[in-house]
């Protein structure tokens, strides 16, 4: 894939930035959060569409930054349209989205994921790692994997991925769509993680995986 054209660090070019989020409290402080350093120059999306268009209409940005929760899209599909249209230099910025998810967006070629709990003073230097071709993970997602590692239920991936999609809210219906699966299918892999986790429902299988730090 191609990636994103690197840019300079040192200032002598500016560091375009885009942020894809419907919550404007959240992306103006990011935008004036970047705007009080040097070399940014920082864009807003809320929506899909309007992500697209800022794409069309510009030479592709060096970082974007992805709210996952963004209304009216389905699971990976955006990152997956902006890795394509942006050539690459798109990561996860959420809060919600569980580790087996953040994995799958990294296998897709997501440039990192950001936590909403990273504070503003680290922001600037995790967008130029962004920017410069290299993915960013923090070390407690690190830590996370390595631990996930050692699940002793014998969950498989595709059960922990939709294990950590039935933790966001979501319905089979809406799993399906997302892992473009079948509801049938969707439905006998949460009846088998009922099974491993010695539950009788898909709500106690959340509160068995969040204690066992499986999401």
């Amino acid at each position: 894939m191609e990636q994103t054209p690197n840019v300079s660090l040192n200032g002598d070019a500016p560091v375009r930035v885009l942020v894809v989020d419907d919550h404007s409290l959240v992306s103006e402080t990011l935008r004036y959060a970047l705007a009080v350093e040097d070399g940014f120059s920082v864009d807003l999306a809320s929506t899909s569409k309007e992500a697209l268009e800022k794409i069309a209409d510009n030479t592709p940005y060096n970082a974007i930054l992805l709210d996952y929760d963004l209304p009216g899209c389905s699971g990976l599909s955006l990152l997956q349209k902006l890795i394509e249209v942006n050539q690459g230099g798109v990561a996860l910025f959420t809060g919600v989205a569980g580790y087996p998810i953040i994995q799958q967006a990294l296998e897709m070629g997501a440039s990192g994921y950001v936590p909403k709990t990273t504070s503003l003073s680290n922001l600037k230097s995790i967008v130029r790692i962004i920017a410069s071709g290299e993915t960013y993970i923090p070390f407690e997602f690190v830590q996370k994997v390595n631990s996930f590692g050692k699940d002793p239920f014998d969950l498989k991936p595709r059960e922990l991925l939709i294990l950590s999609l039935l933790g966001e809210g979501l319905q089979n219906k809406e799993i399906g769509a997302s892992l473009k699966l079948g509801e049938t299918i969707i439905k006998m892999c949460v009846r088998s993680i009922c099974v491993k986790l010695s539950v009788r429902n898909r709500t106690q299988a959340v509160i068995a995986a969040r204690k066992n730090g499986l999401i």
